[in-house]
């Protein structure tokens, strides 16, 4: 009768194993490494079977089941341990009703999926933060080229009344230009601009080192003394449109610069 129990265990055992297998199998992202791992150690068993003694016989699935659970093991964290314990106890515990495996197997499970939903969560958090910070990057490669690609870059926008201008300003930037020019927004401010330009062209190729850039932590690009005077003219000429004011720029990431302060000419 002893004889009996013990051998009614084994595929007890067997089925508790392969759906601990399972759990910790889906836990490590569906990989083949496991699955190729206990199809060759089916095939090894296979062939040494004959030279296996036949009272070890019974147990050769399951060792290979622990085999491969040793494997997956290794692939997963404490979590994944604990729900797959929690699974097998499950297993265990149904057959015959065993109220005392299912008490642990329910606390193995809860204790193992709370884990398991936490480490989903960060991985979440951890890929929307690296997802936030390759967009920032691709943002400022967009961005000024440099402290003296400012002037040229904005004066053509505004001459063409561009609301893309607007996307050179930081956010604070943008308010405080808008602010400046009586508008609500800055893509307003650069269409009440652009209406004061009287000559595109002109406007859009101001006189070479006609506006100072003074270079520090955060360059200062100062446009209010800047003309529009072609070089072998005899006196100098109106300008064309509104000269921009004193720019504060800042490197964005190692790449673009962008606009973060703004002052009007005095």
């Amino acid at each position: 009768m002893e004889y009996g129990k013990r051998g009614s265990s084994r595929p007890a055992v067997g089925w508790a194993l392969f759906a601990a297998g399972l759990m910790l199998w889906s836990a490590s992202g569906w990989s083949w490494w496991p699955l190729l791992v206990g199809v060759g150690l089916v095939v090894l068993v296979r062939l040494v079977l004959p030279l296996v003694p036949a009272s070890w016989r019974p147990w050769t699935v399951p060792v290979v089941l622990v085999l491969v659970l040793v494997l997956l093991l290794t692939m997963t964290s404490v979590w994944a341990w604990l729900a797959a314990a929690g699974v097998g106890l499950v297993v265990l515990g149904v057959r015959p009703l065993r109220w005392r495996l299912l008490a642990a197997a329910g606390v193995a499970l809860l204790v193992g999926a709370g884990g398991l939903g936490w480490d989903a969560w960060q991985e979440h958090r951890r890929q929307a933060e690296i997802a936030q910070q390759e967009h920032d990057l691709a943002v400022a490669r967009m961005l000024l080229s440099s402290p003296s690609a400012v002037p040229t870059t904005l004066l053509t926008m505004i001459a063409r009344s561009d609301p893309r201008a607007c996307s050179l300003f930081s956010p604070g930037a943008q308010v405080r230009f808008a602010v400046v020019h009586g508008t609500s927004t800055c893509t307003e401010a650069v269409h009440q601009l652009a209406g004061q330009v009287t000559d595109q062209q002109r406007y859009e190729s101001p006189a070479p080192r006609s506006y100072k850039i003074v270079y520090t932590a955060s360059p200062v690009v100062d446009t209010c003394g800047m003309t529009w005077d072609g070089l072998f003219q005899p006196q100098p000429l109106l300008p064309p449109g509104p000269r921009l004011g004193v720019l504060q720029v800042e490197q964005q990431l190692g790449a673009g610069w962008l606009i973060t302060g703004y002052d009007p000419c005095l």
